[in-house]
Order: structure tokens, then sequence, then C-alpha cells
């Protein structure tokens, strides 16, 4: 469904879906499989849940499937909201989101986008939590019909005493684990992880791969990008253009 900003009317695409541009102004691609006009490759890591739960777990290092075995004996509770549900759960996550963002120094991704993604049920939230009701950590992901792609992550492990920060860094892998697991049984093929660095420099980011690495996916490499199909998007461009140079 497109949405306006100002006075134009986006469309996101995710996947290659199939979606009518009629009356669209620009045109979001994100991670479809056709190279498009001043496109950027997007590199992410994948699980393909079509195999056997075994399969998968089996797949895992051994060193995120001993974490996992150690998160699975400390009690903690797993919950997810999907499809529809009570918009009070985005605006929650929404707060954790700004902590942690601001926290780690990050971009916040738009609260405006997730509004757009809940009100057409192309949301999943879930937590995983202490059994006092602590929330240790959040996932927020996009879904389709076939595929269930990470917007977000969200843990405090700078928060508490050394028992709940080792307690948050079990539960990062034991949320994908049980995330990967309801996926399956509700018939998604694809866990995407979100993201992938494909550089070499930035250490951070290399970490982060190297979390992922645990689960030992499939790196897939596919494109986003945005075209403008009216002149009202040009015009909007062109606008903000010298805006900025006002600015500067």
């Amino acid at each position: 469904m497109p949405y306006k900003h100002k006075f134009i009317t986006i469309e996101d695409v995710w996947f290659d879906e199939k979606v009518n541009l009629n009356g669209v102004d620009r045109v979001i691609y994100h991670q479809v499989k056709e190279k498009r006009k001043n496109s950027t490759p997007f590199h992410t890591m994948i699980i393909d849940l079509t195999q056997t739960e075994e399969e998968i777990f089996q797949n895992f290092t051994k060193s995120t499937r001993k974490t996992i075995n150690s998160a699975l004996k400390k009690g903690l509770i797993y919950k997810r909201y999907m499809g529809v549900f009570d918009e009070n759960i985005l605006n929650q996550y929404i707060e954790a989101e700004e902590k942690f963002a601001d926290e780690k120094g990050l971009s916040r991704f738009p609260n405006t986008t997730y509004k757009y993604h809940f009100q057409n049920k192309k949301l999943m939230i879930s937590t995983l939590s202490t059994e006092d009701g602590n929330i240790l950590t959040w996932h927020i992901r996009y879904i389709n019909d076939e595929r269930a792609r990470a917007l977000r992550a969200v843990s405090f492990l700078s928060i508490g005493d050394e028992e709940r920060k080792k307690l948050t860094s079990l539960a990062n892998r034991l949320h994908h684990w049980e995330d990967m697991k309801f996926f399956k049984s509700e018939g998604y093929k694809i866990y995407d992880f979100g993201g992938w660095y494909a550089g070499s420099e930035d250490k951070k980011k290399l970490t982060i791969n190297q979390f992922k690495q645990g689960f030992n996916g499939s790196i897939e490499m596919r494109h986003n990008a945005e075209e403008c199909l009216t002149w009202k998007c040009r015009l909007f461009d062109v606008l903000a253009k010298v805006k900025n140079i006002i600015k500067k």
C-alpha cells in the first residue's frame, strides 16, 4: 500500500513483490533480484527454513549451539506478535529502540515506516525475557509470504549487574533460534538476518558478521534502488537539493 510523504506518493517494494504502481511518484526497491538504474548491492545472510529443525541447528557452529543450550536452561520466556496485534507493543518496541540507538550512537529507524508496515500487517515483533518479566532482547522483522527479514535487534548488554549482562549475551543467540523455529512452524522458507558487511575495514560491522557466522547461513547479494516515476517526484528532489544548499 503506497503512503504519502509531503506532496509525493511512495511505494516500497520488497523482494520482488508484485505491486500496483498506478498513482505512485517514487518507488523504493528493497533486496530485489534485478539490478536497476542507480541500484546499490545489498548483502545479507539467510537460513533455509525448509530444512528440518535438527538440520538447521546442527549446521550452527559448536560454540553457538553450546550458547543456545546454556540459555535454554535459564527459563527465559519467548513471546511473539505478528500481523494483527496491539499497537502498544510496537510503541514499547520503538521506545526500547530509541534508548538502544542513543546508547550505541546509531541512527533510528523511521517510526513512520514501522507504523506503515504495522498498518499493512507486515511486522513481527518478538521478545525474550526473564521469568519476572524483564525483557532482555527485542527483535522486529518485515514479513511477506515466505521471508522473515530482520529490521533491527535491540539488547542492553551494558545494563544491570554482571549476571544480567551474561544472561543478555546468552539470550541474543537463543532469540534468533526461537524466531527461526517459529517462522519454520508458520511455513516461512527464508530467515533473513537483514544485512551482511561485505567490506573488511569496519571493525564493529565485522564483529556483527562474526556473531551471524555462528548460524552458518548463506550469503545472498541483491539490490536496493529508488526510482522517480513522475515529474512531482523529480520536482521534490530538486526542491530538497535547493533546501540543502540554502542550509549550507
